[in-house]
């Protein structure tokens, strides 16, 4: 029975929560903006792989939202930013402080509404080592009036981090990860 498992109070406090409708987007607040053209979401993407923070800021709007899921401890350019100021540090300082970005490449794009779902290959120097590094990025991006309200991005940062530590990581051999028998936390 699901509310006998405390692992599951979660799941239980969602299914008992009177909001649940607004959790899920089927309230009339939540509907779908104006759907976005996909030569606006190339022209995003073309802002994006030039790095340059001034260009992409043309794109984005005041508040918008970005996040790439990642440990931030490792991968500085993962977390959560806000606004365009904070995007912009991200694109200028951030990311270029740990990797020359060589190749950003869109491999495929998926147009829904506002909202554009894009899975990128990217290959970066490590600044520090000058490891080659070679990812992909699942990236979910929001629209809104023609500019990009949300970025939701995730890769395989397990995969990165053994790249940037340049070995292998066992999990169940290093004793600073931790650690629950079927769950590893990065």
């Amino acid at each position: 029975m699901l509310d006998e498992n405390p692992r599951h109070d979660w799941a239980l406090s969602i299914m008992k929560n009177k909001d649940l409708p607004f959790i899920l987007g089927s309230c009339p607040e939540m509907a779908m903006g104006e759907p976005v053209s996909r030569a606006t979401v190339q022209a995003f993407y073309e802002a994006l792989a030039s790095r340059d923070p001034v260009r992409l800021a043309h794109h984005l709007t005041d508040d918008v939202e970005w996040y790439m899921s990642g440990p931030v401890d490792l991968l500085v350019f993962c977390g959560y930013r806000r606004g365009k100021a904070a995007v912009a540090d991200y694109m200028g300082r951030l990311v270029p402080s740990m990797l020359s970005v060589k190749r950003f490449e869109p491999e495929e794009i998926v147009i829904d509404g506002d909202t554009a779902a894009v899975i990128n290959n990217i290959t970066s120097v490590q600044k520090d080592t000058g490891r080659i590094l070679t990812y992909q990025t699942a990236v979910f991006v929001v629209f809104r009036d023609g500019k990009v309200a949300s970025v939701k991005g995730v890769a395989d940062t397990f995969d990165m981090a053994e790249q940037v530590v340049g070995h292998r990581i066992d999990v169940y051999r290093e004793p600073h990860l931790p650690v629950l028998k079927d769950v590893v936390a990065l």
